[in-house]
């Protein structure tokens, strides 16, 4: 990495969460950070589209909902 002269794993977990912070929000990232940010943002969604669409990431979003009498809806994980 540029910024600190090392390899990310070399550096420190302050430098680390620094770095990752620059590309975890695209909307906040810098010019000079928009290819990180934007890769980091395929990353992300590709990661979650794989455990989501995994059987256990399936059995994560099942979720019943159990009416009251009151008409008050109550989320239930499976």
């Amino acid at each position: 990495m540029k910024r600190y002269g090392k390899q990310f794993v070399l550096c420190t977990k302050a430098q680390q969460i620094d770095m990752v912070e620059q590309i975890a929000y695209p909307s906040k990232a810098t010019p000079d950070m928009t290819q990180g940010a934007s890769f980091f943002s395929m990353m992300r969604n590709m990661t979650a589209s794989g455990f989501f669409t995994s059987q256990i990431g399936i059995k994560d979003l099942v979720m019943l909902v159990t009416y009251r009498t009151s008409g008050t809806a109550y989320l239930t994980m499976c």
